[in-house]
């Protein structure tokens, strides 16, 4: 319930953030910016799709394969879980249209790590769609 009535503290905070924060908004919006640029360069450079998003904190990339089973294969297959003990988390997309069968090759990808690890991220995502396409081919 915390959506419909913030707690004073929290409200006292974020007062303080507006009055006094202008140095750290700047410095957040700058390095979001980056994050940004960052994941749509490295995404749009290994040829996949995805708009540039204006204000959000995501950006929604085609992936050119079923993006529920790329999901469940990252999370269970991927040969970076063994191999590094890791893995990327995309969101499928299908869910954020109201149009039945849109977004279903789609994937929601947050850029809210920091830089280093969005981008070790985003390799990894990249290593698993190549690892993907060969093992859907099976």
């Amino acid at each position: 319930q915390a959506r419909l009535c913030v707690a004073t503290l929290e409200q006292v905070a974020a007062a303080e953030i507006i009055d006094k924060g202008h140095d750290d908004i700047e410095r957040a919006k700058l390095e979001y910016d980056a994050r940004r640029q960052l994941a749509h360069k490295m995404l749009t450079q290994a040829g996949l799709k995805c708009g540039y998003p204006q204000g959000a904190l995501y950006l929604m990339v085609d992936l050119g394969v079923d993006a529920e089973e790329f999901t469940r294969f990252m999370l269970t297959d991927y040969s970076g879980i063994e191999k590094d003990k890791e893995t990327a988390m995309v969101t499928p997309a299908a869910n954020f249209y109201k149009t039945p069968g849109q977004g279903l090759t789609q994937a929601r990808i947050a850029f809210v790590l920091e830089t280093p690890k969005l981008e070790k991220a985003i390799r990894h995502l990249l290593e698993g769609l190549d690892e993907f396409k060969k093992y859907a081919k099976k």
